[in-house]
């Protein structure tokens, strides 16, 4: 099943309601992670309104209308307020895993050794140009770990 398809699962429902558990129900779970990992393999065509999600949550946290939002961002190719709303929802899992390059990860390599120098100014200047790559953090393979 995966976290993934348990979190949409629960996300189905208004939390104030009974939620009704199937066999049908995880397995429609599991398609719309499957459709939700697949259109962010995609490109970034639109812009979506961030407003309406945060509207939707503060109608009483109504998460099947976040979640048919997710989806109509989806559609439209909005992938970045699609993975930022997942995001929220603990579930950026669905992006995929992506190897970081070897330059990143040699650049992840030198800011953990500058770290572990206590250089603190090119360890932040390092995380600068691994932010610059993409990538929020990378956490290079150190014999031991």
């Amino acid at each position: 099943m995966g976290p993934e398809a348990a979190l949409l699962f629960f996300l189905t429902a208004h939390w104030r309601k009974p939620i009704d558990f199937s066999e049908a129900t995880m397995a429609a779970a599991r398609a719309q992670a499957e459709t939700l990992r697949n259109a962010l393999r995609g490109e970034q065509t639109s812009q979506g309104d961030w407003s309406s999600m945060e509207d939707l949550l503060d109608d009483d946290f109504n998460t099947p209308a976040a979640l048919a939002l997710m989806h109509q961002w989806a559609r439209d190719g909005a992938l970045d307020e699609l993975r930022r709303a997942l995001d929220v929802f603990g579930l950026s899992s669905l992006y995929g895993r992506e190897d970081a390059s070897d330059e990143v990860v040699e650049l992840g390599r030198r800011r953990h050794e500058a770290r572990k120098a206590g250089d603190y100014l090119e360890a932040d200047r390092l995380r600068d140009e691994i932010q610059q790559h993409g990538w929020s953090s990378v956490t290079p393979k150190v014999a031991g770990n």
